[in-house]
């Protein structure tokens, strides 16, 4: 897996961190619309969005900003702090992947109403 980009590593403000990984290169003026720290495009053609998030519907809120505007999502992260909940946390970081496919049937739910 691979390690979390310099400023997602969590910091002491309690939010938890994630990466989110989009395909294309996002323009920098996109990050004040998503809300988020940083934008960092990988020589392979992705975007990483690197996002303090507070709280679940905070999160769901990011991913139907991406769904909107049809951007294929590549993967979701969270970064754990050395000091999470889980023991076997070893090193400065840890990241916890989620699976796209099923971030996938989120992101394809519409409400109209």
């Amino acid at each position: 897996m691979t390690r979390p980009v310099k400023s997602c590593e969590p910091s002491d403000d309690h939010s938890e961190y994630f990466e989110i990984r989009v395909k294309g290169h996002l323009a920098p003026s996109w990050s004040e619309f998503f809300g988020i720290l940083e934008l960092t495009h990988t020589s392979s053609g992705e975007t990483i969005l690197c996002c303090p998030i507070a709280d679940q519907s905070e999160l769901h809120g990011i991913l139907a900003k991406i769904r909107d505007l049809n951007l294929p999502l590549i993967s979701v992260i969270q970064i754990q702090s050395e000091g999470s909940a889980d023991d076997d946390s070893i090193g400065a970081a840890k990241a916890s992947a989620f699976n796209p496919v099923a971030i996938g049937a989120i992101s394809s739910y519409r409400h109209d109403g």
